[in-house]
């Protein structure tokens, strides 16, 4: 949550394809480490907790890159129909990962929720390149240097002033 104003002004500085590829990137290196922990009998909880953290910081990355992507994969015609599938696979993944998860850890073991985790990544980096998007070039006035440093804290001037938004942050 922390992380998400800034993700989304990386995901508007870049390519889409690029902020997925970083965030599916992250994730992919995130699980192989946590794989060669298991496989090499090293893994502690603290490090669980760090790499859930960490995958958690991947994902505030992909998902305003993966929103952001819909547009440049179907017509405007088939965009409000697009962001429900999105939505619905994202809130069915909500539900039903940690119940998937639990059933696998008990029936399959940890390894090989690591693996198939890790091809998941790497199937879908492979995806984000073979997939054809309709490219938008990022504006020039968003590559400027100075601009990218001042933009991330926009998101949060507003947070001051509602105690709502307030209340949720903290």
């Amino acid at each position: 949550m922390l992380l998400s104003p800034l993700a989304g002004a990386f995901v508007d500085r870049v390519k889409r394809r690029t902020a997925l590829q970083v965030a599916d990137g992250g994730g992919l290196l995130i699980v192989a480490l946590l794989g060669v922990l298991h496989f090499t009998g090293g893994l502690h909880t603290w490090e669980v907790y760090a790499a859930v953290m960490l995958l958690g910081s991947a994902a505030a990355f992909q998902f305003p890159a993966l929103g952001a992507s819909v547009p440049l994969l179907v017509d405007k015609a088939q965009l409000q129909r697009a962001n429900s599938l999105l939505a619905s696979a994202k809130s069915t993944a909500d539900v039903g990962g940690p119940a998937l998860g639990g059933l696998l850890v008990a029936f399959s073991g940890l390894g090989f929720i690591l693996v198939a985790d890790l091809v998941s990544f790497a199937l879908a980096l492979v995806a984000i390149r073979v997939v054809r998007m309709r490219g938008t070039p990022v504006p020039r006035a968003s590559r400027r240097a100075g601009r990218a440093r001042s933009s991330p804290p926009r998101p949060w001037r507003g947070c001051g002033s509602s105690s709502g938004i307030r209340a949720c942050a903290i």
